[in-house]
């Protein structure tokens, strides 16, 4: 079932994170991703079981995630089907799952370090710059 918006980010990483160490340990893919839909919230299994049976008819985890529409970004579906060709789906997977999590973290990063900054800020300081922003 082709899902219109993409998995969150971080549901990602972590799904990614995990696939890596399964398949670098020898796991089978269609074994692995099993584990992955049982982990998976149940509002978006629809697509982890859409890409399980693509994956049972013998596609590749990069056509699986293809069709599985927007489900997962163009990037993710675009590196893991490098990592299919390449033979280096553990890394490639490993690596996405990494880019991922920096994305997040630099989503984070920015408001926090300005929360930071007006936290520590003295009071005048403070006032005088909210002042600005009520004109």
């Amino acid at each position: 079932m082709p899902r219109r918006r993409p998995l969150p980010d971080a549901l990602l990483a972590d799904m990614l994170g995990r696939l890596a160490t399964a398949l670098a340990a020898g796991i089978d893919l269609r074994r692995a991703w099993a584990s992955e839909t049982a982990r998976t919230p149940a509002r978006l299994r629809p697509v982890m079981e859409a890409v399980s049976a693509a994956l049972a008819g013998g596609a590749g985890l990069g056509a699986a995630l293809a069709a599985a529409g927007a489900a997962f970004p163009p990037f993710v579906r675009g590196m893991v089907a490098v990592g299919d060709e390449t033979g280096h789906e553990p890394e490639t997977l490993r690596s996405v799952s990494e880019t991922l999590r920096a994305q997040l973290l630099g989503l984070i990063q920015t408001p926090a370090t300005r929360i930071a900054g007006i936290l520590q800020a003295p009071g005048g300081q403070v006032a005088r710059v909210l002042s600005a922003y009520a004109k």
